[in-house]
């Protein structure tokens, strides 16, 4: 009896320590370019572009939006979003960030697009806009013990194309004290650039 019940609690604490270990959250990422209606002049959140559709000449706003998934079988909470370039890591907290995310749910955030722009300026070799080719090269979400969670490679690369394109307000100025050249924009999120 006391064999039997020895293998009995073994085997219980064996499929806990399984169930533990499967029971994780699995976070998936996705960023598509979301284009709204809007007006001429309207104070928008994302960047206003002029769009022709037949004969009929309309505003639109852009921003990204970012639709992290838990697949898993365990909460987890998302803080923040990053963006990395080779000098630099962007976070970013747009609403409704920090978020818990249950099982088997889905949370959709939208981002300003100039955060997905890259951001370093041209030195003495930069081209015709001032702008060196800086790379982005990976972005994605954090969780609130600080483990990254990265959109697809193909998806990033495909985002950051079509923004390559868009007229985004992310310009080139030079300090006044220093006289170096550096971008920037307009933030309507909490954000912070830590260099590397």
């Amino acid at each position: 009896m006391g064999a039997w019940g020895a293998v009995v609690s073994t085997s219980v604490a064996i499929l806990h320590l399984f169930k533990a270990i499967s029971e994780k959250p699995r976070i998936s990422v996705e960023a598509v370019i979301l284009s709204k209606s809007a007006s001429e002049g309207q104070d928008t959140y994302g960047f206003l572009i002029q769009t022709k559709r037949g004969h009929d000449i309309r505003w639109e706003e852009i921003v990204i939006e970012l639709t992290i998934r838990n697949s898993g079988y365990r909460a987890c909470q998302i803080t923040d979003i990053f963006v990395e370039e080779e000098k630099s890591i962007s976070q970013i907290r747009p609403k409704p960030l920090p978020w818990v995310l249950d099982p088997i749910t889905s949370v959709s955030v939208l981002v300003q697009p100039e955060w997905f722009v890259p951001s370093s300026p041209a030195n003495e070799s930069g081209g015709e806009s001032g702008q060196k080719d800086d790379i982005v090269l990976v972005a994605g979400v954090f969780d609130a013990l600080g483990k990254k969670h990265k959109i697809q490679r193909d998806n990033l690369r495909e985002l950051i194309k079509k923004l390559r394109d868009l007229p985004v307000r992310k310009k080139l100025f030079r300090q006044e004290k220093t006289g170096a050249l550096i971008t920037a924009f307009q933030s309507k999120d909490y954000g912070r650039i830590i260099n590397k």
